[in-house]
């Protein structure tokens, strides 16, 4: 007698799928864990993890790891949009927490 697939519930997909949320920090924010602003881009991507296990269907032709990259990736771009819209900005491993300021030559 086979057994069935248990259901992937929201909470599981979450607590099963946490890699996936610090891998995408690193690849699309480019942040390091030791970055000021990598908790709140992880809880970002939790965010839309969460989201995208709450609409997900198993019975469509598409894996819950795609589905919640994709949604993890346009999240990250909205925060990081607005983050640098309030004045705060990444370069690499630096965190500038002002915008840069140019200032010309004497």
């Amino acid at each position: 007698m086979a057994t069935s697939k248990p259901t992937m519930t929201p909470e599981r997909s979450l607590i099963e799928n946490e890699a996936l949320a610090h891998w995408a920090v690193q690849k699309w924010a480019r942040l390091i864990e030791s970055s000021p602003d990598y908790e709140d881009a992880v809880q970002e991507a939790r965010q839309a993890m969460y989201r995208a296990a709450v609409t997900y269907d198993e019975t469509r032709n598409i894996t819950f790891s795609t589905l919640a990259c994709i949604c993890i990736r346009n999240q990250l771009s909205h925060w990081s949009t607005k983050h640098r819209k309030h004045g705060f900005g990444h370069v690499g491993d630096l965190h500038v927490g002002a915008p840069v300021q140019w200032v010309a030559p004497s």
